[in-house]
């Protein structure tokens, strides 16, 4: 497993969600009373989600680096043209909105670059981590060579 490009991606996604919580909380104090300001059940359930498979990409099994791609591809496509439309649409985005956007994005697409690079690149260098794959057979013991006294 490259340790590296795992804890890149999951300090990465692990920043990038636990800032959006951070935010999303403080505009629940200001008491907006808007649909996108607000912080339920299913909202705290999902951020745990997101949080989880961000940690995840620690055990380096190939299905997570899977859905860490996916959802960051999604999350990284959906922010810009879905989720800040629709907040410009209620109320005025302030500082906090386009910070959050910036680094939000950009941490979410380093998570997503991560994901790319272990899945495409470190896969078939045959350098990478568990399921099965060429750096994870153990090698046979070195033979003796032909014609060697014990």
């Amino acid at each position: 497993m490259n340790t590296l490009i795992a804890r890149t991606a999951a300090s990465a996604g692990l920043a990038a969600y636990l800032m959006s919580v951070a935010l999303q909380v403080h505009r629940v104090r200001q008491d907006t009373g808007l649909d996108v300001d607000r912080f339920g059940a299913s909202t705290a359930l999902m951020y745990l989600g997101l949080l989880a498979l961000s940690a995840a990409v620690l055990t380096d099994r190939r299905w997570v680096w899977w859905g860490n791609l996916l959802v960051s591809a999604y999350v990284f496509l959906q922010a810009p043209f879905l989720y800040y439309p629709e907040v410009a649409a209620v109320r005025p985005l302030d500082v906090w909105d386009w910070l959050e956007g910036t680094w939000f994005t950009g941490l979410v697409l380093v998570v997503c670059a991560c994901s790319l690079f272990r899945l495409f690149v470190l896969d078939r260098s045959g350098r990478s981590g568990r399921s099965g794959r060429p750096s994870d057979e153990r090698r046979p013991a070195p033979r003796a060579a032909v014609g060697a006294h014990r």
